[in-house]
């Protein structure tokens, strides 16, 4: 009987504590939030407990086309723990999508009665910021705060026609303001009628104007309250030579400011990519006399010394592999006729693979040039010791890219280059088109940003092809190549018989060298009557042989063999600061100046 009496006791306690929580947490919830509303709407009317009861501005217009402002405001603080204001400006504008920055200097701070206040100024993105008041002490009740600064280029000239188009109060205020006075003084003019003027009263882009008054030497424009976020701009016309514009010389030191990074990022970039080059981007070896020699290097194919010199694998250095491959006897050409056009022209080349020889034994193929015979022929998956170079229409090109690689490689396995020239040129290419993309990025916020993206870019482009560097071996390599060209220009015909005599097959086994070094014609010219009869791994259509005229076929079949290999099947698809007038599009919140003040 007590053990049910105590379980009911103790079921009540627990009903009790259930509904005290069911009452409590509803209340406790109601407190937050009006402690919520609270704290926000002290915050709000904190804010806007303070007030301007006079904005008093002087902007007087100086013969050198600058600008002395005097702003005189007292404040009315009713809010505890506030230390003075914060006065900012705008100093960088947007003007055809590029900044537009005017020199403000500030000459002085005082408060009420003239007296000292501490004061500091920092700049913040595009505002001057003057933080007016003593940290350590608070203001009550009515303050009085003069602030002197000048400006440089806040005039606007139309036509040499001067026009102060000035944002008084600014319109990011954070308190209202009952009153303002603003005067605009300048040179007294004969006339009034020479004297524009207009005054916008509002919020940023507002048209409703406020009353003024002229006298010759001075604009006086007035308004009552005026609600935070809302503000006062002026526009003061004056006659053409009335104040003298900057000089061409200033003109163009404010331009350079403005468009500094068109000038910086290209120097930077510039001064980057020549050192990346002089360290990196040189050859090892030092420049040396180049001097005859008779032979190319022994352990270097045509289409690698065609390579080394230019650092560049282009589709004649690969091509003249099928001449070298048919005079180290790995196959033979033959010439014929055909009725078909065939590239514009009647001819076909028919390749034929040759046995095992002796001459093969002596001069092994490399990875890059058994890859090239592999694909020569090569017919679907098998291979074919004959084929025409009409067969190889739309199918060799899948290999080219292999082939270049494997000449690109064999010159870094044989020291010549460090690196790939293929590579290199890419990496600087890649970070030119970065930066060109970059441009269409940057163009749009600032101008100069884009297009001094833009001219580094180029810089970059330029660069790229100097990149590559020969390696000391690559360099030795480089000048015995430039020496056997140099005397395949200058051969002597003495020389050349002995040569011939000495070793027959020399016209046809070192052609594909003087093909790739551009003196194929100087090679033909050098055997002419020297050499009777075409090397026995070319068969000719014609009937009598010449130098001329086998070095002259041979290039036109390096040419087709070149569009052949190369022929891919076709595809199918399917404001003042902005520089205009107040005049004419005017609003409250344009030109020059703004910016607001609020209490701290």
């Amino acid at each position: 009987m007590g053990c049910a009496t105590y379980v009911r006791s103790s079921d009540r306690r627990k009903d009790m504590l259930i509904r005290y929580q069911e009452v409590r947490l509803p209340r406790v919830f109601t407190l937050i939030l009006l402690a919520v509303l609270f704290w926000t709407a002290s915050g709000n009317l904190s804010a806007f407990a303070d007030e301007i009861t006079s904005f008093d501005a002087t902007i007087e217009v100086q013969p050198d086309a600058s600008l002395d402002v005097r702003e005189d405001l007292t404040v009315k603080f009713d809010t505890p723990n506030r230390h003075g204001i914060k006065r900012f400006i705008p100093v960088v504008y947007d003007r055809k999508h590029n900044n537009y920055t005017i020199d403000l200097k500030l000459v002085g701070v005082a408060g009420t009665d003239g007296k000292y206040v501490p004061f500091k100024t920092n700049r913040q993105g595009r505002d001057f910021f003057i933080i007016i008041g003593d940290p350590k002490k608070s203001v009550m009740g009515l303050q009085q705060y003069h602030i002197h600064y000048t400006v440089r280029r806040a005039i606007n000239f139309f036509d040499d026609a001067p026009e102060i188009y000035w944002n008084v109060t600014g319109n990011e205020s954070h308190m209202p303001i009952d009153k303002v006075v603003a005067r605009v003084m300048f040179p007294p003019v004969a006339q009034k009628g020479e004297i524009l003027a207009k005054a916008f009263i509002g919020e940023e882009g507002s048209t409703k104007t406020s009353p003024y008054s002229l006298e010759l030497g001075s604009a006086t424009f007035t308004c009552g309250k005026l609600e935070p976020g809302e503000g006062l701009t002026v526009v003061v016309g004056l006659p053409a030579g009335h104040v003298n514009k900057p000089t061409e010389w200033q003109e163009f030191l404010y331009l350079a400011a403005d468009w500094w990074p068109l000038v910086v990022l290209p120097a930077i970039t510039l001064s980057v990519c020549f050192n990346m080059w002089w360290f990196l981007g040189r050859d090892a070896g030092k420049r040396q006399a180049v001097a005859v020699d008779w032979e190319p290097p022994k352990d270097l194919s045509p289409a690698e010394v065609g390579t080394l010199v230019d650092e560049t694998c282009d589709l004649s250095d690969m091509v003249s592999t099928v001449v070298d491959l048919a005079a180290r006897g790995y196959l033979t050409i033959r010439e014929f006729k055909t009725e078909s056009l065939f590239f514009l022209r009647n001819k076909d080349y028919e390749f034929t693979r040759l046995p095992h020889n002796e001459r093969q034994d002596k001069s092994p193929l490399n990875s890059f040039e058994q890859l090239f015979l592999n694909a020569l022929f090569k017919k679907g998956y098998f291979q074919t010791d004959t084929v025409r170079l009409s067969d190889l229409k739309y199918k060799f090109y899948l290999e080219m890219r292999q082939i270049e690689k494997g000449i690109y490689q064999s010159l870094i396995n044989k020291g010549m280059f460090l690196q790939s020239p293929e590579e290199v040129r890419q990496s600087w290419i890649c970070i030119g088109v970065i930066m060109f993309i970059l441009s269409f990025v940057l163009g749009p916020i600032q101008s100069s940003y884009g297009l001094g993206m833009i001219f580094s870019s180029i810089i970059v482009f330029c660069f790229s092809r100097t990149m590559p560097a020969r390696t000391r071996k690559g360099c030795e390599a480089l000048y015995q190549c430039l020496g056997f060209q140099r005397f395949v220009k200058l051969a002597e015909k003495e020389r050349i018989k002995k040569l011939v005599t000495d070793d027959p097959t020399i016209f046809g086994r070192l052609l594909p060298y003087a093909m790739v070094l551009g003196a194929a014609d100087q090679w033909a010219e050098a055997f002419k009557d020297l050499v009777v009869s075409p090397p026995d791994w070319y068969i000719s259509s014609g009937s009598r042989f010449q130098t001329y005229s086998f070095v002259r076929d041979i290039g036109d079949s390096t040419r087709t063999m070149g569009q052949t290999f190369t022929s891919m099947p076709s595809s199918s698809s399917s404001s003042a600061g902005s520089g205009g007038s107040g005049f004419s599009g005017g609003s409250s919140g344009g030109g020059f100046g703004g910016g607001g003040t609020s209490s701290w």
